[in-house]
């Protein structure tokens, strides 16, 4: 019985020994037809029940991860709907404040949030320093979330809007120098989302713009481009139409009529007359 004893005690030193090698090694060579392989071994654990304990807690860990990326998955489209909610109504001040320690992320969906928030606090901030910090750190959000998705319509739509609003600030020349980039986000824009009327409003501005550009925003176009950006008031007015079109009576109608008497006095177009006779039909 003792003989027997000390046979299982050799057998599991021999096998403490080899298991230890294997850790230090991480390979057995062994031979085949006179040839020596390298081997990696699958090291058992001790026991069954060990192994299978290991395998429960590696279930019950890959779990709990699955569980948190879950949770913060469902967190993350509870604050954008939340966000989504204080903007539908004009809380503008509120949706930054919300969404501000989640700056430093990279969710491109909560980036161009806070550069939208931003972008609206500086239309109501009247003291010009306020307004600009608004406008550039707007500005740094959305680059940041177009460094980081260059394929989201609503990340080129606001870096359009920021690109021309923060050229602005240094001067005529630069902005005139960003026109092409801002029409090229907005039609990128409209190409991933040709449902977003905002977007088509904002490319008709757009070539209105253009096209009642003054004498000296012209002069200085030519100096900077070998071909100056250009556009029509028949261009303009096909964004408007448009824009009506994917959703009817998505801005006021009041500023429409604006907009569409002052193509009417540049433009012959038969469009315009039919739709400012529906503008004006329709008006309270």
């Amino acid at each position: 019985m003792l003989k027997y004893l000390v046979g299982i005690r050799r057998g599991f030193s021999k096998a403490y020994n080899v298991s230890n090698i294997f850790r230090r090694h991480g390979r057995l060579k062994y031979s085949v037809n006179g040839m020596d392989r390298n081997y990696r071994p699958f090291i058992m654990p001790v026991t069954w029940l060990s192994f299978i304990a290991s395998l429960q807690v590696t279930s019950v860990k890959d779990l709990g991860d699955t569980e948190k990326i879950l949770s913060v998955k469902e967190a993350t489209e509870n604050l954008i709907t939340e966000a989504d909610d204080l903007f539908s109504e004009n809380k503008y001040k509120e949706l930054y404040e919300l969404l501000y320690p989640y700056k430093e992320s990279n969710d491109v969906e909560i980036l161009w949030r806070l550069s939208r928030a931003l972008h609206h606090m500086s239309k109501q901030q009247c003291h010009n320093e306020e307004k600009k910090r608004y406008v550039f750190e707007g500005y740094d959000l959305i680059v940041k979330a177009l460094q980081l998705n260059d394929s989201h319509y609503a990340v080129h739509k606001w870096y359009a809007i920021f690109l021309d609003t923060r050229a602005a600030y240094d001067g005529i020349k630069a902005r005139v120098t960003q026109l092409p980039n801002v029409k090229n986000h907005l039609l990128q824009a409209v190409e991933l989302n040709p449902k977003d009327a905002t977007t088509l409003y904002i490319l008709g501005y757009w070539c209105y713009n253009i096209s009642s550009m003054p004498w000296y925003q012209r002069k200085i176009a030519s100096a900077i481009f070998a071909t100056p950006p250009t556009s029509s008031f028949e261009e303009a007015l096909v964004y408007f139409c448009k824009a009506e079109e994917v959703d009817p009576n998505f801005y006021r109608q009041l500023k429409k009529l604006v907009i569409c008497s002052r193509i009417w006095r540049s433009s012959s177009s038969n469009k315009c007359h039919i739709w400012m006779q529906w503008l004006q039909s329709n008006i309270n």
